[in-house]
C-alpha cells in the first residue's frame, strides 16, 4: 500500500497493511463476536419480518 503523509510516500508491505487494518477492526467488534453470524442473523430477521422465510429477492435458491 501506498500513503503520502506529511508530503513523504510511504510504502507498506501487503502484510503490514493487514496488520493495521486488523488493528483498526478489533477497536469496534468485541473479542469472541462474529460479524459474519450477525449478518446472517440481520437478514434472517429480514426475510421474516417480509415474510419471506426460505425465498430471497436476490436471485439466490
Amino acid at each position: 500500500m501506498a500513503e503520502v503523509v506529511d508530503g513523504e510516500v510511504r510504502l507498506s508491505t501487503p502484510d503490514a497493511t493487514l496488520d493495521r487494518a486488523r488493528a483498526l477492526f478489533r477497536k469496534y467488534v468485541p473479542a469472541g463476536s462474529s460479524v459474519v453470524d450477525e449478518v446472517i442473523a440481520d437478514r434472517r430477521a429480514e426475510d421474516a419480518e417480509d415474510g419471506s422465510a426460505g425465498e430471497s429477492d436476490r436471485g439466490e435458491p
